[in-house]
């Protein structure tokens, strides 16, 4: 039995009967499912075309959700800051170039200790998969992954309506002040 343990984490002992020693690096097959789903990406090595469809739909979505929050903070400006503040109107350009400062200001990086973490996870899930089970793991991969559509979905539809939301308790606060 050997240990694992990251940096800031106790160490805990890796089972690793019925891993096997292969040497040489992982399998592709192995890596692309893990991949698949750890990562989430969209658009699985080789994927087919409504990956690609599913994709273009959710992104162009996405922008347009990101277009109408621009929308709504400028409108919650104009109507709030505007007599507060005694400053004048802001146009949607302007409120749309300070989204893009703030997002950039409030992004989190990466860190890149990360992607090392994960392929050494990789390797010892790699070693841990018996060929026999690699048909049933593959299969289970694919149904957690198929899921991420319909998640998305959903994320964006929340978005959209707390936005909704927000700009219509904004109007009617609006109307009483």
């Amino acid at each position: 039995m050997g240990s694992l343990a990251w940096k800031g984490q106790n160490p805990q002992p890796l089972k690793t009967e019925g891993c096997s020693t292969r040497r040489g690096g992982h399998s592709p097959e192995v890596t692309k499912l893990l991949l698949n789903f750890l990562m989430y990406a969209p658009v699985s090595l080789g994927g087919t075309m409504s990956d690609w469809k599913k994709f273009a739909m959710t992104w162009t979505t996405s922008t347009l959700v990101g277009f109408y929050t621009v929308f709504v903070l400028m409108q919650l400006w104009n109507w709030f800051a505007v007599p507060l503040l005694h400053v004048p109107e802001a146009s949607y350009w302007l409120i749309y170039g300070l989204s893009m400062l703030f997002g950039l200001l409030t992004a989190e990086l990466d860190n890149p200790a990360n992607e090392r973490r994960w392929n050494a996870l990789f390797l010892i899930l790699d070693a841990c998969v018996p060929e026999h089970k690699m048909e049933d793991l593959k299969e289970e991969v694919r149904s957690e992954t198929e899921g991420i559509w319909s998640d998305i979905g959903l994320m964006i539809v929340g978005r959209v309506l707390t936005n909704s939301l927000t700009l219509g308790l904004g109007f009617v606060v609006h109307l009483l002040v």
